[in-house]
C-alpha cells in the first residue's frame, strides 16, 4: 500500500498502517527527518511494524549520509545498516555502492531531461 506522508492525508496513512505488516520510511535526502515522518514512525513503533528506510533525491543537493544516519539513531534510537551507499550528491552524484552485491552502479545523466540515465555496473574486486 502506498500512502502519502503529507499531514493532510494522515487519516488515510493511519488506516493503511493498521492493515500493514511492515513499512517503508522514505526520507528526502535534502530534508532528512521531517515532523510527519517522526509521527508516522511512532505509529509504526507502537504497532511493532518492521521498518525499512530509503533515502531518495540524492541526485539533488542532499545531507551527508552520515548526517541522516545520525538523525535516525539520535531521534529513534536505532542502529542503521546501509545497504546502498551514495557516491556524491546533487550535480556530483555519480552512483551507488551496493554492499550486498559488491558492485558499484555508476550513472551517466541522460542527454535530455526525463530520459533514463545510463547505468554501468562495476564489480568490486
Amino acid at each position: 500500500m502506498d500512502t502519502p506522508g503529507h499531514q493532510d492525508f494522515s487519516e488515510d496513512t493511519y488506516r493503511a498502517l493498521a492493515a500493514a505488516d511492515n513499512a517503508l520510511m522514505l526520507l528526502d535526502g535534502a530534508k532528512g527527518l521531517e515532523p510527519q515522518t517522526r509521527k508516522l514512525f511512532e505509529v509504526c513503533r507502537l504497532r511493532g511494524l518492521p521498518l525499512f528506510t530509503f533515502v531518495n533525491k540524492l541526485d539533488r543537493p542532499a545531507l551527508a549520509p552520515y548526517e541522516i544516519m545520525d538523525q535516525i539513531a539520535e531521534e529513534f534510537g536505532l542502529e542503521t545498516h546501509p545497504i546502498l551507499w551514495p557516491i556524491g550528491d546533487g550535480e556530483r552524484f555519480k552512483g551507488v555502492l551496493d554492499r550486498t552485491e559488491n558492485v558499484v552502479h555508476l550513472y551517466t545523466k541522460a542527454a535530455q531531461r526525463g530520459q533514463k540515465a545510463q547505468v554501468e555496473t562495476v564489480p568490486i574486486s
